[in-house]
C-alpha cells in the first residue's frame, strides 16, 4: 500500500463516528451503571443547603436564649425580647415588663452564684435599665391588677434573694421604684372604695407600712385585699 493510500483512509477513518449506544455500553461497562441518585442530587443540593440554615439559626436563638450579659450572644436574646415586646397589645406591655424585669434579676443571680466578676456590670446596667423602662410603664397603667401585684412582689421576692448573694442593695432611684409605684396606685384605688372593718384595719397597716417605706409589706397587705 503506497503512503498516500495510507494517510487517505486514515483520514476516513477519522471521520467515523461510533453508534450512541455502542458509547454509552462501552462507558457503562468500563466504569458500571450510573446511579439516577446523583441526576437529583443537584436538584436537592440548594433544599439541604437552606434545611441546615433553618436548623443553624434555630440552634443559635435557642443558645441565645440562656446568654446572660457580657456574652456574645446576648445581644440576640435581647432583640428577641424586643421583637416579642413590640408584637403584644398595649394593654400586655406592663405585664410583660415585669417579666422582662424579672429575667434581668434571675441573668443578675446566677452570675452572683457563679461569682463571674466581669458580667456584674453590664448585667446591673441591664437591671437598671429595664427599672426605669417598668417605671415608665406603670405609671401610664389605669388599672392596676392581681395578676400585676403578683408579678411586683414575685419581683421583690427575686430581688431580695439576688441581695443577699451579692451582700449589698441594688440601687435604684426611688420614683423608678416598681414596688412603690405599684402599692401608691394602689392605695389610691382604694381609698374610693367600701372596705369592711377587717379590711380598713389591713388597708390602714398597709398605708403604714407604706409611709415608713416598707413597700414589700405594704403590698402583701394590699394583696391580701385583692384576694
Amino acid at each position: 500500500m503506497k503512503e498516500e493510500d495510507f494517510f487517505r483512509k486514515l483520514k476516513k477513518l477519522r471521520q467515523l463516528k461510533p453508534e450512541r449506544e455502542w458509547v454509552f455500553s462501552l462507558k457503562e461497562e468500563i466504569l458500571g451503571p450510573e446511579k439516577r441518585g446523583l441526576e437529583i442530587f443537584p436538584f436537592f443540593r440548594p433544599i439541604y443547603a437552606f434545611v441546615f440554615f433553618l436548623l443553624l439559626l434555630t440552634g443559635i436563638f435557642q443558645t441565645a436564649q440562656k446568654a446572660l450579659p457580657g456574652e456574645t450572644l446576648y445581644p440576640l436574646k435581647k432583640l428577641t425580647e424586643k421583637i416579642e415586646f413590640a408584637l403584644l397589645p398595649k394593654e400586655e406591655k406592663p405585664k410583660a415588663n415585669l417579666e422582662l424585669l424579672n429575667k434581668r434579676l434571675a441573668e443578675l443571680q446566677e452570675i452572683a452564684k457563679m461569682n463571674e466578676v466581669k458580667k456584674l456590670p453590664p448585667a446591673l446596667n441591664e437591671f437598671q435599665a429595664n427599672v426605669s423602662e417598668v417605671s415608665r410603664n406603670l405609671t401610664k397603667l389605669r388599672k392596676v391588677d392581681k395578676t400585676v401585684l403578683e408579678k411586683t412582689l414575685e419581683i421583690e421576692k427575686t430581688k431580695q434573694e439576688v441581695e443577699k448573694v451579692l451582700g449589698t442593695k441594688l440601687e435604684e432611684k426611688e420614683s423608678e421604684n416598681p414596688t412603690k409605684i405599684v402599692v401608691k396606685s394602689m392605695i389610691e384605688d382604694l381609698e374610693k372604695r367600701t372596705l369592711s372593718p377587717e379590711e380598713k384595719e389591713i388597708f390602714e397597716k398597709a398605708k403604714e407600712d407604706f409611709a415608713k417605706e416598707n413597700y414589700t409589706e405594704a403590698l402583701i397587705k394590699i394583696l391580701s385585699l385583692s384576694k
